[in-house]
């Protein structure tokens, strides 16, 4: 079920891993990329959802300020929304790849957060937590 839609970003409702997904496409920055993290909140709480698939395979790199504003804000109020596990699949830049990963070694999210290299593998161990 997509739950919200824009021109870059998608997200749906996967009942069969039972987790948010976010496909995005190209740049997303500034409101557009907060105001769709903030939808994901939205759609943790309405479904009692514990976990989080971010698609970046077709997405660029966040940029840092929105990365920081993730991290210190986003990412707090998406564990108190219940947000326990997210799997990330990575975008084919090499510049992404080690942004994403540097974020992972020096930020306590509160959630657990694995990286993919396609979806199946994303989706299989998103189904095999909690």
């Amino acid at each position: 079920m997509i739950y919200y839609q824009d021109p870059n970003i998608t997200l749906e409702w996967d009942d069969l891993i039972g987790a948010v997904i976010w496909a995005s496409v190209g740049i997303v920055k500034g409101d557009q990329y907060r105001e769709a993290n903030d939808k994901i909140i939205e759609l943790l709480k309405e479904k009692s959802g514990r976990k989080y698939l971010s698609d970046l395979r077709k997405g660029t790199a966040v940029y840092p300020e929105d990365m920081e504003w993730a991290m210190t804000n986003w990412a707090p109020r998406a564990t108190a929304a219940g947000l326990r596990w997210c799997a990330v699949v990575l975008p084919p830049s090499a510049v992404a790849h080690m942004q994403l990963k540097q974020v992972a070694r020096t930020s306590e999210t509160g959630y657990e957060m694995r990286y993919f290299e396609n979806m199946d593998e994303a989706k299989a161990w998103l189904r095999s937590v909690g």
